[in-house]
């Protein structure tokens, strides 16, 4: 306004109210509003400076009691004063303005949109936001009364501040390692498991959508890996403090939670201790390779084969295997990967009978089942349990390019095996021979009432014979 009124005819004025109306010329008016905002008395300045920082950097808007806590936050106090608390009459008053409180959500936003624009042209107003906030958190999170909180759905009303501290802290610290900051996470992180941001985290950040129980046991090393500062983790690793093999509830590892999060410089950081055990199991008899095949992550399959001493071949206890989620999940360049490392079965079958190939025909994953026929040694006839082939599958499913695809492969393998190898008819008749012995047992099965799993396991035997030979 004040921009406004310093033209000097009605006519100037009014092409100045123009340009404001259609979200030009803010420039002047708010490299004005800040001057005065600097040139206030007492700590008003700090106070309002602060507030822009946090209104226009944070990761997501805030609420006005979180906005109010994070400025009562004082680095170096020996804990949290609600004395320190300012008001946010106090807080709106010492910006001149350009802070206000949205009545529709409860939140504190800029005064315009083209504040937030204009912040974004000048970077240099607030040059270490970053690694102000961070510390901010990382202070708040240390304080005696946060860190003797036990229960998090208590200690969240009790304390506005502590999600958004919880969940950020490491977004902030990510983007800007200072030596302060450095400190204090590693004094947040000794002892993690037994912080109430422990399970916050876990609840906001990390929970996978259909897992739904609280996980416990999660150390500084598993809470470092899920935000990857490797700077950080240097620290920690050099102080030998941490088990890098130790498991949360779950069973995940450090090693684990770097890779699903995509932090593959971490993993690589975790992979080159002398201690390191890159193929341990975790739910479900399942290896971080297995995980970070089905994910698709390119990057963290070749770390884990370059680095990790595993078995990139390894079943679950449903049988399944690291070929088999990525073929699941169409992920072509992992799959790839995979056929070209010696050991890998592309043939192998789960629990249920199901191949690779199987699940890549029922996704409609085209690309990933030419990979799987290009090769030559995948039998596209191998039935599963239930006796339905990746053809079947894929017409179940409506797939029609993957139907296409197995249809020309197969009359392509009719064609070329209408003579068979030498050894059919012994081998024929050593399975004849072998059914022939299985009277006995299957006769006691069907007595005792467990032919209902024992047939179609007999079944299915023979189908695939069938199929091969």
């Amino acid at each position: 306004m004040d921009a406004i009124l310093a033209e000097a005819t009605v006519h100037q004025r009014r092409q100045a109210l123009d340009r404001v109306a259609n979200g030009l010329g803010f420039q002047d008016a708010y490299d004005q509003t800040l001057d005065r905002i600097r040139q206030q008395g007492g700590s008003k300045s700090k106070l309002g400076i602060a507030a822009l920082i946090w209104v226009s950097r944070s990761e997501r808007p805030l609420r006005s009691q979180e906005l109010l806590h994070a400025l009562g936050v004082e680095v170096g106090a020996e804990d949290f004063s609600n004395r320190n608390v300012p008001s946010i009459r106090t807080v709106l008053g010492s910006t001149l303005g350009l802070v206000k409180i949205d009545q529709h959500t409860s939140t504190v936003r800029l005064l315009h949109f083209t504040l937030r624009e204009y912040l974004r042209q000048h970077p240099t107003l607030f040059v270490t936001a970053d690694s102000m906030m961070a510390e901010i958190c990382l202070t708040y999170l240390n304080y005696p009364s946060i860190r003797a909180s036990s229960n998090p759905d208590n200690a969240r009303g009790k304390s506005p501040f502590l999600e958004y501290a919880t969940c950020f802290w490491g977004t902030h610290a990510g983007r800007e390692v200072t030596e302060s900051v450095k400190s204090l996470s590693l004094r947040l992180l000794d002892r993690y498991e037994k912080h109430v941001s422990a399970p916050i985290l876990w609840r906001e950040k990390i929970r996978e959508p259909y897992f739904h129980e609280d996980v416990h046991g999660i150390s500084g090393l598993h809470c470092i890996a899920f935000w990857g500062i490797a700077e950080i983790a240097i620290a920690m690793l050099e102080g030998k403090k941490w088990d890098v093999n130790g498991h949360d509830s779950r069973g995940d590892t450090p090693l684990m939670w770097a890779i699903r999060s995509g932090h593959y410089t971490l993993a690589e950081l975790l992979l080159e201790q002398g201690d390191i055990q890159p193929d341990v199991t975790v739910r479900g008899d399942r290896t971080v390779f297995s995980f970070a095949a089905e994910s698709g992550n390119e990057r963290a399959v070749k770390l884990l084969l370059e680095l990790g001493n595993i078995n990139p071949d390894s079943r679950d206890s449903k049988g399944r295997t690291a070929l088999s989620f990525a073929a699941a999940g169409g992920h072509e360049g992992v799959v790839r990967l995979l056929l070209e490392r010696e050991g890998v079965n592309p043939n192998s079958w789960d629990n249920n009978g199901r191949t690779p190939l199987s699940f890549a025909a029922s996704g409609g994953h085209e690309g990933v089942v030419k990979l799987l026929l290009d090769r030559g040694d995948v039998n596209l006839n191998l039935p599963d349990n239930d006796g339905q082939t990746p053809l079947l599958y894929a017409t179940m499913m409506g797939r029609e390019g993957v139907v296409k695809l197995l249809s020309e492969s197969r009359t392509s393998n009719s064609e070329s095996l209408e003579n068979p190898p030498p050894g059919s008819s012994f081998s024929f008749a050593f399975v004849l021979l072998a059914l022939v012995l299985s009277i006995v047992p299957l006769s006691i099965c069907y007595v005792y009432g467990d032919s209902g799993a024992f047939f179609p396991s007999i079944r299915s035997a023979w189908q695939r014979y069938i199929s091969v030979h």
